[in-house]
C-alpha cells in the first residue's frame, strides 16, 4: 500500500456535482480520486443508519396523519417513511423529500439530521465533528435496493483500492488496541449555550464539537505520546509540540481528512471559524497542500448518524485516533439516585509500538476531567 504522501499526490482537484436528492448535499468526486487513510478510519465502521432499528420491525406502529407544514400545503409520505418518523421521533415537516412530486421515503427519514446538529438537549444527541451544515446528511444516499433474483457487481473506484489497501496495510502493521470511556458533558452544553448567548451578535455559535476539538488538543500537549509519528523504516517516534488535528470528512464512495494547523493555539471561535472554512473547502476540493499533510492525530466522529460508540484505524504515521459517538441522554447514578445526564462515548485506537496502555489510559482520564469541567483547559 502506498504511503499517506504517496495517495496524497494521487489526488487530483475535479469539478464537483450536486446530486438532484435532497438527501444529498455533498460533492462528488470521479473514480481516479485517491482517499487518505484518515478517510478511510472513520469510514469502515459507518453502517446505514436503519440497521437494527425498531421501524423495520413488523409490528404496527401508530402512523400520524397527514397536516399542513405551515406554508398551506400537505405533506406526502410513504407509509414506510411515516412508521419510521414516528418510531425516531422526525418530524416529517422538516424533511425534503427525494421521491417523484417531492414525496418523503424511507431513506430521507433514515438520512435527516435535525437542524440544530452537535447540540445537546431538546432531542439533538449528534456530535458534528465534520463541520457539515446545518441539515446535511455527512454521508450519501444509501445505494437503490437490488431486486430480488438480482445481483449486482460492483467494479472498485481507484479511491476504494487506496482505502482498502492503506486499511489492510495499517491493521496488518500497526498492533491497535482501544480504549473507551464515557464522559459527562451535561454542564459543558449548559456552558454551550451561556457562551453562545454572548456570542450571537457576532454570529458566531459554537458546537459541541468545538469544545471537543479544543478539549482534545490540549490534552495532546500534555500528553504528547499520543501527539506524534512512527517511522517504521528508521523506528524512530517524533513527538510535536503543535497539534496538528486530522478531521475525517465523508464524501461519497471515500472520506476526506483536511488539518487544522496549530490548533492548540487557537481559541473556541477561531476553531468553529477556521474548521468550518476548512471543511467548507475539503468538500469542494479546493484544500491546498498543507492543509492535507502533517497530521499529528486525527479525531472520526459518527455521533450524527446515531452511532453511540466504535473504533477507528489508525492513520500511519500518526500513533492515534480518537473516534467520537453520539452525545445522549442516559440514565447514570449520582449519589444514590438515578438520574438522565447527557453522555458522550469516545474510543481511543492507539499503535502499542508507541503508546503503553497507561499513557491512553491517563489521556482518556484528562481528556475526561477537561470536557467535565471545561475550566481546567485554563490551566
Amino acid at each position: 500500500a502506498a504511503s499517506r504522501s504517496a495517495a496524497q499526490s494521487l489526488v487530483k482537484p475535479i469539478p464537483v456535482a450536486q446530486k438532484s436528492s435532497a438527501a444529498s448535499a455533498v460533492t462528488q468526486l470521479s473514480p481516479g480520486t485517491v482517499a487518505t487513510l484518515a478517510a478511510a478510519s472513520s469510514g469502515e465502521v459507518s453502517e446505514p443508519a436503519n440497521v437494527g432499528h425498531g421501524a423495520t420491525r413488523e409490528a404496527a406502529v401508530p402512523v400520524p396523519p397527514l397536516k399542513g407544514n405551515g406554508q398551506g400545503h400537505r405533506v406526502f409520505a410513504s407509509p414506510l417513511a411515516r412508521r419510521i418518523a414516528a418510531d425516531k421521533g422526525v418530524n416529517l415537516e422538516q424533511v425534503n423529500g427525494s421521491g417523484p412530486g417531492g414525496r418523503i421515503v424511507r431513506d430521507d427519514v433514515l438520512l435527516f439530521q435535525p437542524a440544530a446538529v452537535g447540540t445537546v438537549g431538546g432531542g439533538t444527541t449528534g456530535v458534528d465533528m465534520s463541520g457539515a451544515k446545518p441539515g446535511k446528511p455527512e454521508a450519501a444516499p444509501l445505494a437503490p435496493p437490488i431486486t430480488s433474483g438480482e445481483k449486482q457487481v460492483i467494479t472498485m473506484t481507484k479511491m476504494r483500492i487506496a482505502i482498502a489497501n492503506q486499511l489492510l496495510k495499517s491493521k496488518q502493521s500497526i498492533p491497535h488496541f482501544y480504549e473507551t470511556i464515557d464522559i459527562d458533558i451535561e454542564e459543558l452544553g449548559k456552558l454551550r449555550e451561556r457562551m453562545n448567548q454572548k456570542l450571537e451578535k457576532e454570529k458566531v455559535r459554537l458546537s459541541i464539537a468545538d469544545f471537543i476539538t479544543k478539549a482534545v488538543a490540549h490534552t495532546l500537549t500534555k500528553y504528547p505520546v499520543l501527539n506524534a509519528r512512527y517511522d517504521s523504516a528508521t523506528n524512530q517516534i517524533t513527538r510535536y509540540g503543535d497539534v496538528n488535528l486530522g478531521m475525517a470528512v465523508s464524501i461519497p464512495d471515500g472520506l476526506i481528512v483536511p488539518v487544522l494547523r496549530g490548533v492548540n493555539h487557537m481559541g473556541l471561535k477561531e476553531i468553529r471559524q477556521r474548521s468550518g472554512d476548512l471543511i467548507d473547502r475539503a468538500r469542494a476540493q479546493k484544500l491546498r497542500r498543507e492543509e492535507q499533510t502533517e497530521g499529528t492525530f486525527t479525531i472520526s466522529s459518527l455521533g450524527t448518524m446515531g452511532i453511540r460508540e466504535f473504533s477507528a484505524i489508525i492513520n500511519p504515521p500518526e500513533v492515534g485516533i480518537l473516534a467520537v459517538g453520539s452525545a445522549e441522554k442516559r440514565a447514570v447514578v449520582r449519589g444514590d439516585a438515578v438520574v438522565a445526564r447527557t453522555i458522550l462515548t469516545v474510543t481511543l485506537s492507539a499503535d502499542h509500538r508507541a503508546v503503553d496502555g497507561a499513557d491512553a489510559a491517563m489521556f482518556l482520564a484528562t481528556l475526561k476531567a477537561m470536557l467535565e469541567e471545561p475550566g481546567m483547559m485554563l490551566l
